[in-house]
């Protein structure tokens, strides 16, 4: 009898070993993650991985890379694997993908933030694992990677031979990534790459602000481009953004006096295009509907839409354009109804308005002060 039992109390022994082993093995990675499958066929996986903060730090790439094996493990019928790594804001930071019978490939998604003017990074990322607010960077005296660290947080970003830092303004746009090229734990060089097209005057200042001093004040910190076309330039950029949403006539020019207010350009379909005018400056556009609601008036209501984003914007139209439309309600039902709505929207230094008085529709786009 005592045999016995002494075999039962060695099998439990060895059972209870072998699922703590497998528990070891199955133990899931540091960071909280949601997948969401995004394409599927018989051979090829493809999704898009969001993740989030934790104790102060976002995923790195050995982290990501886990992950990655994670939903393999968790999906195995498939021979090719692609998979975009997000943080919970929508953030981009890597791009993993695996052909059958090849290494895992690495692309790096957050160098291309700057070139982004659609995606914001919230002030919970300041500091976090690469993300730097600008008014927080100070470069004065880095000699060492460790002075690096104790004065701008540690970066996932990095390169051979190289750390880098994504600096963000005040409304969350991403402006700058600060590269630091270092050898044997010292920073040898410090390189800017910058998003936006600016003078080397402009790049002179926001470097000398990120080396201490504070006096001075750079135009993109603040992020305070609106509308800001002179009545000299305003019939180009008039005539560009019509184009651009498939105006084919004669070149459209604007001819007014310095003090103009107002400008109207009289659509031949049914509609006015307002331009207002503050210290020879575009400061506002309205477009107004002036025709019977129809399928057709829609669809050229959203025309002027467009064509006063891209003059607003002086640019085309980027991912911000329809998410902008969302934000203000604006939609076909809304368009073609005979009940009362409005609702505006602020993006960054615009105002975004819709409106239908039950009889006509109006879209507006102002500078805010």
């Amino acid at each position: 009898m005592k045999k016995i039992l002494f075999c039962l109390f060695i099998c439990f022994i060895l059972i209870g070993c072998g699922k703590e082993q497998k528990k070891e093995e199955e133990k899931k990675s540091r960071f909280e993650y949601s997948n969401l499958v995004d394409h599927k066929t018989s051979i090829k996986y493809q999704s898009n991985v969001r993740t989030e903060i934790k104790d102060g730090e976002l995923p790195n790439l050995g982290d990501v890379k886990k992950i990655f094996e994670e939903i393999k493990k968790d999906n195995k019928n498939y021979k090719n694997y692609f998979m975009d790594f997000y943080t919970d804001s929508k953030i981009p930071l890597f791009k993993i993908s695996q052909l059958e019978g090849e290494d895992i490939r690495v692309s790096n998604l957050w160098n291309l933030l700057i070139y982004d003017n659609s995606i914001r990074i919230d002030e919970k990322y300041n500091k976090v694992s690469g993300f730097i607010k600008y008014s927080d960077v100070n470069l004065k005296n880095l000699e060492s990677i460790e002075e690096v660290y104790s004065q701008l947080g540690k970066t996932n970003f990095e390169e051979e031979g190289k750390l880098v830092y994504i600096v963000f303004n005040k409304i969350g746009e991403a402006i700058v990534n600060i590269d630091i090229l270092h050898e044997d734990g010292k920073v040898k060089k410090i390189d800017y790459s910058f998003g936006k097209v600016l003078k080397e005057e402009e790049k002179e200042k926001i470097k000398e602000y990120f080396l201490g001093n504070r006096d001075i004040e750079a135009k993109i910190f603040d992020n305070k481009n609106g509308m800001n076309i002179s009545l000299k330039n305003l019939g180009k950029k008039f005539d560009s953004a019509k184009r651009m949403v498939g105006y084919v006539g004669q070149t459209i020019t604007v001819e007014a006096p310095e003090d103009v207010e107002v400008i109207l350009y009289d659509e031949e379909y049914g509609f006015k295009f307002f331009m207002y005018m503050k210290n020879k400056k575009l400061y506002k556009i309205e477009v107004i509907q002036t025709r019977e609601k129809n399928e057709e008036a829609y669809s050229k209501f959203q025309e002027q839409i467009m064509t006063a984003y891209i003059l607003a914007k002086d640019n085309s139209l980027d991912k911000e354009f329809y998410d902008t439309l969302e934000k203000i309600g604006f939609s076909y039902d809304r368009f073609m109804s005979n009940n009362k709505y409005s609702r505006d929207f602020e993006r960054g230094y615009l105002k975004y308005n819709f409106i239908n008085d039950g009889k006509i529709n109006k879209f507006q786009i102002e500078n805010i002060d």
